[in-house]
């Protein structure tokens, strides 16, 4: 394995862990605290372990080690911190780990109650462009420090551990020897009583009332597209999981996707590969989103809104193509109506209805009109009056007089009637673009 992430803990033992919280709500309160927040962050990695990087437990103290692999269980290696300052236990794990020919090293604490697998993917693949990766935190200090060369630890030396100067320290460093570093987003660590009831409501908002969006994204060689799609979704409003079903691309599309997602392999079509996202996913509500297909800012709120109110199960975003053709133009407007309803709108479902309308149905010409036409013989589904931008690859590529008159076509040969063989024979001979789903 060419990554490696190493989640530094301490044994949660009374009146040796977050202290300075203890002084505020006692001991025996500030250690569950620490006991849960160091549970979360290992909840949230746990993931990428073995496909996407190994994950090493560094513990404190060493005599601890049985207790730790108790408490903390699963597929990771547990080495003892060893140093005599934060600094020199960090250069010692860090440098054995290259050592072991692990290319790229990522660090990070276990009071973090922002900290997720996405945060960790984005800093990995910041080390494919910079020497050095950090996540500061609000204190002035970091969450997370990864390296992609042995050499660059020597960061970690002198640095005054314990205050507000060690971020900037640490920067100052950096310049000087001429390393380059990559900020990620800031966090905030829990350290007072002030922290804790920020993470109280970090974790209310989080949760929407205990409802938790997977989003799901088939994809098929779409190594152009992904990245812009997935960075797209980094930057919403915590998203649960984000989990790419891939339907054995040739290409790069499933490396790439791995630094931001979940990745699972699937049969190809669009219907095969959204029912098996869904079957890995963990969320309340599934958002499916196509590979070309970008939210407009704050959609995981506004759907969370949507269910806020308790009597919808379902709905979808209007869409866009970011594209000045009339034909374009009347197209996007018609996606105010349920009549024009397609895939690449962001469906987005409860659990619990998806599963009772059976999924996606493989057999239909059109898994995405079939679906939502289904979907209306239980509700109306909302549609949000944002759009989505998706890629007007298609009509760029045919000509939008043309593709426009093939999609009718198909349309109106699935609405007659005729049988999924005939259509996907037409489909095929129209498309040659092999990202397409025939």
């Amino acid at each position: 394995m060419d990554q490696r992430l190493i989640i530094f803990l301490k044994y949660p033992e009374e009146g040796k862990v977050k202290t300075r919280l203890a002084s505020s709500i006692g001991a025996h309160e500030a250690t569950c605290v620490y006991k849960k927040l160091a549970e979360d962050t290992v909840s949230q990695v746990r993931p990428l372990a073995g496909r996407f990087a190994d994950i090493v437990i560094a513990y404190d103290p060493p005599e601890r080690e049985a207790e730790i692999k108790e408490w903390i269980p699963g597929p990771f290696k547990y080495v003892a911190q060893e140093g005599k300052n934060l600094g020199e236990r960090l250069k010692k794990v860090v440098n054995a780990s290259f050592f072991d020919g692990t290319e790229r090293v990522i660090v990070i604490g276990s009071d973090c109650p922002g900290l997720d697998s996405l945060t960790v993917n984005r800093a990995f693949w910041s080390l494919l462009k910079k020497d050095v990766a950090i996540g500061p935190s609000e204190d002035g200090g970091y969450y997370l420090i990864g390296f992609n060369q042995a050499r660059h630890t020597a960061l970690l030396d002198d640095i005054p551990w314990s205050t507000s100067q060690v971020l900037q320290h640490t920067l100052d460093k950096a310049e000087k020897m001429s390393v380059s570093a990559e900020l990620l987003s800031e966090k905030f660590d829990v350290d007072t009583a002030d922290d804790l009831k920020r993470m109280s409501q970090a974790i209310h908002d989080h949760s929407c009332d205990a409802l938790k969006i997977s989003v799901i994204i088939p994809t098929l060689n779409e190594e152009k597209n992904i990245e812009s799609t997935l960075i797209n979704l980094t930057r919403q409003h915590h998203p649960h999981e984000i989990i790419v079903a891939d339907g054995g691309s040739g290409d790069k599309t499933a490396k790439i996707a791995s630094r931001y997602a979940r990745v699972v392999s699937s049969g190809r079509g669009r219907a095969i590969q959204m029912n098996k996202g869904a079957s890995a996913a963990t969320g309340d509500i599934f958002l499916f989103l196509h590979a070309d297909t970008q939210l407009p800012n704050n959609a995981l709120l506004k759907i969370e809104d949507v269910f806020k109110l308790g009597k919808k199960q379902s709905g979808r975003f209007r869409m866009s193509f970011g594209h000045r053709h009339p034909l374009l133009k009347l197209y996007e407007y018609q996606t105010r109506f349920h009549l024009f309803s397609y895939g690449d709108q962001g469906f987005f479902v409860k659990r619990e209805l998806f599963q009772e309308m059976n999924g996606f149905s493989a057999d239909a010409a059109f898994e995405d009109i079939d679906f939502y036409w289904r979907l209306l013989k239980y509700e109306k589904p909302v549609i949000i009056k944002d759009s989505v931008v998706t890629s007007p690859r298609r009509f760029l590529q045919h000509g939008v007089i043309k593709q426009k008159f093939i999609n009718i076509s198909l349309a109106a040969m699935y609405y007659l009637g005729f049988q999924r063989s005939t259509i996907k024979r037409f489909q095929s001979a129209w498309y040659k673009d092999n990202r397409e789903y025939v």
